[in-house]
């Protein structure tokens, strides 16, 4: 979910949760969204098999508190998480991967890299991540004050493109 000012009113774009069963549903599921969310000014595009369908509101700044986007840190805490024991006979990158291949062989999409300290992430990778485009394999990292120096945590993403609430799965590790 993100927000955007413009004057009395804020956008705000998130994804609501959908069945993606078919075509025949989505008149229905049209009506539903509209009635649900009143300040709907783009819905979409809807794809069979997508879980989830893009929304775009125009509301009131007086009505939009509580409605602001959640933090990677805050989806952290809400998806289930679990910790791997770093093998002492594996590199850094060797670890990642395995990271990578667990996100995947749980359903997901690598989404999210949460670092508690960058230069730590880095010099256990060996490797250096710009400070002007901070991805890495494609996967944006985030430094996150909210989590220890020595931590990083790797999100599992129902889509490639995930917004902080499509994090349904985490996979942590205390960086030696």
């Amino acid at each position: 979910m993100s927000t955007k000012s413009e004057g009395d009113f804020v956008r705000i774009r998130h994804r609501l949760p959908y069945s993606g069963k078919g075509f025949d549903t989505l008149g229905e599921t049209v009506k539903a969204i509209g009635k649900a969310h009143p300040y709907a000014q783009k819905i979409g595009p809807m794809e069979v098999g997508k879980p989830f369908i893009p929304i775009e509101e125009l509301v009131p700044a007086s009505e939009a508190e509580g409605r602001g986007p959640l933090t990677v840190h805050q989806a952290i805490q809400r998806s289930r998480m679990e910790e791997l024991t770093i093998d002492k006979n594996k590199t850094g990158l060797q670890t990642l991967l395995e990271m990578f291949n667990i996100v995947q062989e749980e359903g997901f999409f690598p989404g999210y890299m949460s670092v508690g300290s960058k230069a730590n992430f880095q010099k256990w990778l060996e490797i250096r991540i710009s400070s002007t485009r901070m991805f890495l394999f494609g996967v944006p990292v985030i430094p996150q004050e909210e989590i220890p120096d020595d931590v990083f945590i790797l999100c599992g993403t129902d889509t490639r493109d995930p917004e902080p609430d499509d994090i349904r799965f985490s996979l942590k590790v205390t960086l030696p």
